[in-house]
């Protein structure tokens, strides 16, 4: 049975550690992060590059709180970005679903998050304006629903997006000093559009990292700096000012000639490795390096931009994708089109097959989108309200992909397109090869990069995944037999028991 909390009661912003922090021998000397960063700039301009520690320390020794305060401020306002950089706290964060949504799509930030993909969520958390809110029945039979799909089977990874945004998460998220203050500021300009929590997250990391060390935070705070790209990644913003169409597919694509050559030089280093597939780990993580290599230092010679409706668990998953660029429709623009029959939501098609499930599932979407509009209508701020909107609704999202991340090994198509990535995001990943083919302003560059993407075996057509280099990295039960397809002879068994003699596991 789900729980009703809070959200003020649960919401939870714990400060792991901030660095870097250094000791000298004795430890009789702690030195902060803004201290340490201040020496490390200083040394930056001495000749003396042995023993780094001692210099680091000595320089430490001499400045005092206003000599590293100003010398700081005024190195941070001039836009010298390391020594904001340099500095990372660690957080330990509880919330909903909103926290999540937003603080792991903002670059340069890493987080570790409570997986709804394998853990059932427990709680529905409600923020302060909806603290009293008694009309909940919708969010309750939404999780009782989810409860009936996986019982019956459906996987949790496709049951949750019929739950609301409401539902609990948890994380422990990497964040640079610069990133942090830049996402306070940020903050005041959408404070409209920002829900509660999200606000009162920020200010209390901000609280408890001046608590530690104020100074480098303060000048990041104080400076013009808003180097990174929140909005776009970000739901929470404003309704767009360039709209999103209901429409998928390429709407941009860029193409230098000298292309051509790089992806020979990769189609006949990716038949070498077919014909001559690796025996080792060793052999394979070569090839991996090969393949990277040929495509990395020139990955702009191609780029394509597609976009794509995906539901807000798609959304989820992508966004942390963090080496692609992306563009995301604003949830207001979202629900807007939902609501007034523009826009369907979405449906797995597990649920689609099912008449019973269809049934309960569609109509629990549509009650909690009209009690969105019917809490707007009461004054309660939309930032608030989309708490009771489900996982489902589409959104629009623009995704850059350069030639890297088409056809190197471990980033997002060769990633993204395995059998044990999220389905939906698999779903859309495996038609990304048809779309350049069939969309492409480019028809002979396209069909050549289309049959680096896409393995033909007679009649079947398998996408060349991470498993490209000889070598499929799941472990025993997730492993999916792709590969042999184009390496009938791949013995998994094989490099699982290399795998586990490496690991001592044998």
């Amino acid at each position: 049975m789900v729980e009703i909390f809070p959200l003020k009661n649960y919401l939870t912003v714990e400060l792991l550690d901030l660095t870097p922090e250094l000791q000298d021998y004795s430890g009789t000397l702690n030195a902060k992060p803004s201290e340490v960063v201040y020496a490390g700039s200083k040394i930056t301009f001495s000749s003396k590059y042995d023993n780094p520690k001692d210099i680091l320390l000595k320089k430490i020794k001499e400045g005092d709180n206003k000599t590293i305060k100003t010398f700081v401020y005024d190195v941070v306002s001039r836009g010298y970005a390391s020594l904001a950089t340099t500095p990372i706290a660690y957080f330990y964060l509880k919330g909903s679903r909103i926290l999540d949504l937003f603080l792991t799509a903002v670059p340069y930030t890493s987080a570790l998050v409570l997986s709804q993909r394998y853990v059932p969520p427990k709680y529905i958390l409600l923020p302060p304006e909806l603290e009293n809110l008694h009309d909940i029945d919708a969010l309750v039979k939404a999780f009782e629903l989810y409860g009936q799909l996986t019982a019956n089977n459906v996987p949790r990874e496709v049951a949750r997006r019929v739950l609301p945004l409401s539902s609990n998460s948890a994380m422990l998220l990497t964040i640079p000093i610069n990133v942090l203050g830049i996402l306070y500021k940020y903050l005041q300009f959408y404070s409209d559009t920002v829900p509660w929590e999200i606000k009162e997250t920020v200010d209390r990391m901000i609280s408890l990292v001046r608590k530690e060390d104020p100074t480098i935070l303060d000048a990041v705070l104080n400076s013009p700096e808003f180097n990174i790209n929140v909005t776009g990644r970000s739901l929470f913003k404003p309704q767009d000012s360039i709209e999103f169409s209901n429409r998928e597919g390429i709407i941009g694509e860029y193409l230098d000639k000298r292309a051509y050559t790089l992806i020979e030089s990769y189609r006949k280093e990716q038949e070498r490795i077919f014909k001559n597939p690796p025996e080792t780990i060793k052999e394979a993580v070569k090839n991996s390096w090969k393949l990277s290599n040929i495509v990395i230092p020139y990955r702009s010679y191609y780029t394509v931009i597609i976009q794509w409706l995906v539901s807000i668990a798609m959304y989820n998953e992508l966004k942390r994708h963090r080496t692609i660029e992306i563009r995301v429709e604003s949830i207001y623009s979202a629900i807007k089109n939902t609501l007034e029959g523009r826009r369907d939501l979405y449906i797995p098609n597990v649920i689609e097959i099912n008449k019973n499930y269809l049934e309960k599932y569609v109509k629990l979407s549509h009650e909690m989108l009209s009690l969105y509009q019917n809490l707007v209508n009461q004054g309660i701020p939309s930032s608030e309200a989309i708490y009771v909107i489900p996982h489902n609704i589409k959104v629009g999202v623009e995704v850059v992909l350069t030639l890297d991340q088409l056809l190197t090994p471990n980033l997002f198509y060769g990633i993204r397109s395995c059998m044990t990535a999220e389905f939906e995001m698999r779903d859309k990943v495996w038609g990304i090869p048809k779309t350049i083919l069939r969309e492409s302003k480019y028809p002979a560059f396209a069909k050549k990069l289309y049959n680096l993407l896409v393995y033909r075996n007679r009649d079947l057509e398998v996408p060349l995944s991470k498993c490209r280099i000889g070598m499929c990295p799941e472990p025993k039960g997730r492993n999916c037999r792709i590969i042999n397809q184009f390496i009938p002879q791949y013995d998994h068994k094989k490099f699982e028991e290399e795998r586990k003699s490496y690991l001592n596991l044998r």
